[in-house]
């Protein structure tokens, strides 16, 4: 049997690989198997399927629509019933839909394509829209809730999906011990689970036992009260619609009588497939990403300590709750990684950090984080509120990029948060290359965004081929600039900055908000430079037309600070005030070359600016490693 394997980790999930693995899984119907997996590789471009079928690996990319998913099941020999793409269809919209009375008109849609919700002749189809609903009611009818998940669970009991609604729901109606039961049946069938999520879901229903064991009178009030809040006038409606349905019940089975042969046939055989796994639950031995480095293991670390960074920007430093596990965790790559953060609740949200600290402080049990804040944001809001001694669940390292791709050499565009990446890259590159040529360019919005400047100098000290340039988009750059080698302009990026990958052996590559990846790639291309030669870590927003601006002149140039003496002959200056730092404007380049060997001066040249909108080029937004992309409201 063919699999299909979606990449559930964060960049993925932000692109919504959480809703798109339920469709496949949906239209599949049992006739291969959907695995919730780790990380994929391929970040930015998700959601990841790979696929394996009679021994051969292939990976699909971008798998984002109904369309895509019906031919990614089809292209492994699933038949899809015309029944089965309808009720799908309204499920992709349904799972894609944010206003609640929105998807309850969509379930009602479907269930009057399967004929009602006491037509079990597609006990899986009926059971998936008795799943959604069971979802919907968990916020506020908790009682219906766990009387659609029971029914699910009920008319297929081999399906883990099934399983996890229901125990989730006996956890929202008081009754966590019996939740922790079919929490378990759900994880010993395995199939289509974030195994790693779900045992610590598990966990926390255990420490829910315990504690409604320990408070039997509050507890009985509580599941009282959850049995009451039910659906009760949406339920007389659909009692009244189903009685008007009779006689169109008659016509819509004799048209499935009217069938052919093979639709039945296959319908017939799907059911076979998923009821026979109810006899034959087999635990699984490890999670699924675990051959593929996704997150195979979650622990608690421990808030040891925050600082404000800037106005929007805050220090996290933690300690690990689990020593001997950590120290047992694997590095897909012990110098270009990420982790992830879990937000436990209905949502269970994740997002993916890149850590200023190395691997060895990690193996020796501590984490440092620059986590940029966005007031609506689902993941930074919640950080913004935790607490020194908060614990916050984090996942085992992550793969982020292959150094050893750049090896040659790398132009790295970052946006905002994404200066964890450009330091972890750029380094790693340096790490096995002392004398390839690595470039960073940094895209912010404020001089006040800037962040971990230091580091780039020390880098620059260090290493003779690398060379490093902040691009401010909006705001004005200090007067005097910033001591040091590291280049400043005023602008954002544009073809200049870019040039000296011309003609060079770097590659390029990009992290950080949509619009940045796809004006760097553009910009890239537009200079002659070849498309297999870069890579965008992040996802790129769709292309816009004349993206690149050939000639006109931007707001700036880059600068670089310079010690005060007697300026040259070329350029005109007031001498009066000698504690001003001097300003030489030369040729474009990104490769210093002073008059004179014991002098620094400022290395400038002219930009371009593309006419994207500011906000969709500079660092706003974030980016899928340091930990924003898609932390949406």
């Amino acid at each position: 049997m063919a699999k299909l394997l979606v990449c559930l980790n964060s960049s993925c999930t932000s692109l919504g690989a959480g809703a798109i693995v339920r469709d496949i899984e949906d239209l599949s119907h049992g006739q291969c198997d959907v695995e919730e997996w780790g990380c994929l590789g391929k970040c930015g471009k998700g959601p990841n399927v790979e696929v394996q079928d009679g021994g051969s690996k292939q990976l699909k990319t971008n798998v984002k629509s109904f369309k895509k998913a019906v031919e990614l099941v089809e292209e492994v020999g699933c038949s899809v019933s015309s029944k089965a793409s309808k009720v799908g269809k309204i499920k992709y919209a349904l799972r894609r839909e944010s206003d609640a009375s929105k998807k309850m008109t969509l379930l009602d849609e479907a269930f009057q394509v399967l004929g009602g919700e006491t037509n079990k002749s597609e006990p899986i189809l009926l059971a998936s829209l008795l799943i959604l609903r069971s979802q919907i009611y968990l916020k506020d009818k908790m009682g219906s809730a766990l009387k659609d998940a029971e029914a699910a669970a009920s008319l297929v009991p081999g399906w883990a999906q099934a399983n996890l609604a229901f125990a989730n729901a006996l956890e929202a109606c008081a009754r966590s011990a019996e939740g922790v039961k079919v929490m378990e049946t759900a994880l010993q069938i395995g199939k289509g689970l974030n195994l790693g999520v779900n045992k610590r879901a598990m966990k926390r229903m255990e420490r829910k036992a315990q504690e409604e064991a320990d408070n039997p009178e509050d507890t009985e009030a509580r599941r009282k009260k959850a049995m009451e809040t039910v659906a009760k006038p949406k339920a007389a409606a659909k009692g009244k619609a189903k009685a008007k349905a009779k006689p169109d019940e008659g016509k819509g089975k004799a048209k499935a009588r009217a069938k052919s042969k093979d639709d039945k046939a296959v319908a017939t055989k799907k059911d076979v497939k998923i009821e026979a796994k109810a006899a034959d639950v087999v635990p699984e031995a490890k999670s699924a990403a675990d051959d593929t480095g996704g997150p195979t293991d979650w622990i608690d670390w421990k808030i040891e300590q925050i600082d404000k960074l800037n106005h929007d920007c805050i220090r996290m430093l933690f300690k690990t709750t689990e020593a001997q596990s950590v120290e047992n965790h694997k590095f897909p790559n012990e110098d270009v990684w990420h982790v992830d953060f879990l937000k436990e609740d209905g949502e269970n949200v994740m997002r993916s950090y890149t850590p200023i600290s190395t691997s060895t402080q990690y193996k020796a049990g501590t984490l440092e984080f620059m986590i940029k804040i966005y007031p609506e944001g689902k993941m930074t809001k919640w950080l913004s509120t935790l607490k020194v001694g908060d614990l916050l669940p984090i996942s085992s390292p992550l793969p982020t990029s292959k150094p050893q791709d750049y090896v040659d050499g790398i132009f790295m565009v970052a946006g905002g948060s994404a200066v964890t990446v450009a330091i972890q890259l750029c380094q790693a590159v340096l790490k096995l290359n002392p004398a390839a040529p690595v470039q960073v360019a940094m895209c912010n919005r404020d001089f006040e965004d800037v962040l971990y400047n230091e580091i780039f100098e020390d880098m620059m000290t260090r290493h003779s081929t690398f060379d490093a340039v902040h691009c401010i988009s909006r705001g004005a750059l200090p007067d005097p600039l910033p001591k040091g080698r590291v280049g400043w302009k005023k602008g954002r990026l544009s073809k200049q900055v870019l040039q000296p990958a011309v003609g060079s052996s770097m590659k390029g590559v990009v992290s950080g908000p949509m619009g940045l990846c796809r004006t760097t790639m553009d910009t890239w291309l537009a200079l002659g430079l070849p498309e297999s030669s870069f890579e965008s870590i992040d996802e790129m927003a769709p292309p816009q037309a004349a993206s690149v601006s050939e000639s006109a002149a931007d707001d700036g140039s880059i600068l670089r600070y310079a010690e005060p003496e007697a300026p040259p002959a070329m350029v005109e200056m007031d001498t009066a005030d000698e504690s001003k730092p001097l300003i030489q404007v030369l040729e474009p380049t990104m490769n210093p070359v002073p008059p004179e060997p014991e002098r620094r001066g400022w290395f400038c040249f002219l930009c371009t600016a593309p006419p994207l909108t500011q906000a969709s080029v500079d660092g706003e937004g974030g980016d899928k490693n340091g930990g924003t992309v898609g932390d949406e409201p």
